[in-house]
């Protein structure tokens, strides 16, 4: 068997009994995305131990063919992470994308005001470190040859992921 402890199981690959499902209150509907992570997160503070079996394979009808596709899809997974204070400060992936986008606007914002577009290259800096780390430690590139492409994938991703706090906000004006 090829168990391994996880902070989550993702639902692709989620088994549990009903009623261990019953015992933590089921998913709850109201989230828009991160339900699976939320539930493990209960089952963890209940003291279930969590175990991501390699064997078990998952089929996923639908990834995105186009850079446009993959930004819409990251922004809408984000949305979980704007929920609540405590989904954002739990999640480094939100505090990570919102620092980028933070030293990103602060920088346009230089560039404009002082007529110096070496601000912009400064404020993409964060991004790029992060993102370049990303790609290296948790994407891993199969050739050096393709670290660049895998690096504008991560810009892109962590971009989509910060604007995910926007989208969350207007849906909630929204109604």
């Amino acid at each position: 068997k090829q168990e391994l402890q996880r902070n989550y199981i993702n639902t692709g690959h989620l088994v549990v009994t009903r009623a261990s499902f019953d015992a933590l209150g089921g998913v709850r509907e109201e989230l828009v995305s991160g339900e699976d992570y939320d539930f493990s997160m209960r089952a963890r503070q209940q003291g279930y131990r969590l175990h991501d079996n390699k064997q078990l394979r998952v089929i996923h009808h639908g990834y995105p063919t186009s850079l446009l596709q993959f930004a819409r899809r990251e922004r809408w997974h984000g949305e979980g992470d704007y929920q609540s204070w405590r989904a954002f400060t739990g999640s480094k992936i939100a505090i990570a994308s919102q620092l980028c986008l933070a030293a990103a606007l602060t920088a346009a914002g230089m560039a404009l005001v002082r007529g110096n577009a070496g601000w912009l290259l400064a404020g993409l800096a964060p991004l790029t470190v992060i993102s370049t780390l990303a790609a290296v430690t948790r994407w891993r590139p199969a050739a050096i040859a393709d670290l660049p492409a895998v690096i504008l994938l991560a810009h892109v991703y962590f971009i989509s992921r910060a604007v995910s706090l926007f989208s969350n906000l207007a849906r909630r004006l929204a109604g």
